[in-house]
């Protein structure tokens, strides 16, 4: 259900990701994903002088990755595979950027519905 009412413009909710077997998703299957994550790392390389005391470093940017639960919606709707990708903006800085699937948990719990858990990573070529 949508807020019938937004002070201030709050983001909110989750997203739909369309994942799919050809170049950035483009016609896969609609999964709701819940519990979206990206971490966006970096690396450092450190200095240190004789007396193993901080003397300088450098640090750049590290792979990006992401995790996210998704929805199946029907008992028939098939869980994305390794090596499927989408194409997603989850910020305005980095805009759009193709994503790969890298890993996909299935979890069954007796009193829960049947979702399925992925990582990706961000494709750079």
């Amino acid at each position: 259900m949508s807020a019938f009412k937004n002070d201030g413009t709050i983001p909110y909710g989750s997203m739909t990701l369309t994942i799919g077997s050809s170049a950035g998703g483009s016609g896969g299957v609609v999964y709701i994903a819940d519990n979206v994550s990206i971490s966006r790392t970096s690396k450092t390389i450190e200095r240190t002088n004789e007396l193993d005391e901080p003397s300088g470093q450098v640090s750049y940017k590290g792979f990006t990755t992401g995790s996210a639960t998704l929805q199946l919606a029907t008992t028939s709707t098939v869980p994305p595979q390794q090596g499927y990708e989408f194409t997603k903006t989850f910020d305005a800085v980095n805009g759009s950027e193709v994503w790969f699937v890298d890993t996909i948990e299935t979890p069954f719990q007796k009193d829960g519905e049947t979702k399925v858990n992925i990582t990706f990573r961000k494709k750079y070529n």
